[in-house]
């Protein structure tokens, strides 16, 4: 995985709440706290709600799946879908399929 990758992701939403949050009169050293902060609550919230989820009984994280697939369907519905080069090689390569064996060679 690639942290500045995946960091990209999430920026925006860290980026929204400094902006609320800063000031025109306040010196870089608070705002690179308050950036800092944001970031560090973002993750306590995500492991915060995934804690929860492990606590759900099987009908309420059926319910969440549910509510999840919902809220994601019509950002999924933009995705543009892309092929990996080096995994379509593999493929025409070897005639075998799938992530598993292509990590391994199989």
């Amino acid at each position: 995985m690639d942290t500045a990758t995946e960091f990209k992701k999430i920026a925006p939403y860290i980026a929204n709440r400094v902006r609320e949050r800063i000031t025109d009169n306040m010196p870089d050293e608070a705002i690179m706290k308050l950036i800092h902060a944001e970031i560090m609550e973002h993750f306590a919230n995500q492991q915060q709600m995934f804690m929860q989820y492990l606590n759900f009984t099987a009908d309420q994280r059926r319910m969440f799946a549910a509510a999840m697939y919902d809220a994601l369907t019509p950002l999924a519905e933009k995705l543009e879908t892309t092929v990996n080069p080096l995994y379509a090689a593999y493929v025409e390569r070897t005639g075998n399929t799938g992530a598993l064996n292509y990590m391994t060679g199989r």
